[in-house]
C-alpha cells in the first residue's frame, strides 16, 4: 500500500509516459506484464499506475526503500526481460517517459 508522508522514510519514483490516446491503454498493460516480478524485487514498496483523462498520458507512482533499490530493479535482469515489452513500446518512439526521484515534503488532509 502507498504511504504518502513525510514521515516516510521513501524515495518516490514519479514515470511519466507521454503516448498517443490510441495507445494509452497498451502502455498500461505493457507495463502491468512486469508487476509479478517487479512486486518481488528488494526494496520495492508500492506502485500506483494513473492514467490522464485525455488519453496522452500515463504516471507510475513507485515507492522504494531507497534510490539504490530502485536502481538495482532497472538493471535486474529478470526485471529487464519482465519488460521488453515496455521498452520496445518506449524504443520504438510510441511513448516518451520521463523518470524523477522525489521525497514527501508534505501532506494536507480535510480538517
Amino acid at each position: 500500500m502507498a504511504t504518502i508522508s513525510s514521515d516516510a522514510d521513501l524515495v518516490t519514483v514519479m514515470a511519466r509516459f507521454r503516448v498517443d490516446p490510441a495507445d494509452q491503454q497498451r502502455l498500461i498493460d505493457l507495463i502491468a506484464e512486469a508487476d509479478p516480478v517487479l512486486t518481488q524485487m528488494p526494496g520495492f514498496v508500492s506502485s500506483s499506475i494513473h492514467r490522464s483523462l485525455d488519453g496522452t498520458e500515463v504516471v507510475g507512482y513507485l515507492q522504494w526503500r531507497s534510490a539504490v533499490d530502485h536502481e538495482a530493479c532497472v538493471q535486474d535482469l529478470e526485471m529487464n526481460e519482465a519488460s521488453a515489452g515496455l521498452m520496445d513500446f518506449i524504443d520504438t518512439g510510441r511513448a516518451r517517459v520521463e523518470v524523477h526521484y522525489y521525497t514527501v515534503t508534505s501532506t494536507l488532509y480535510p480538517s
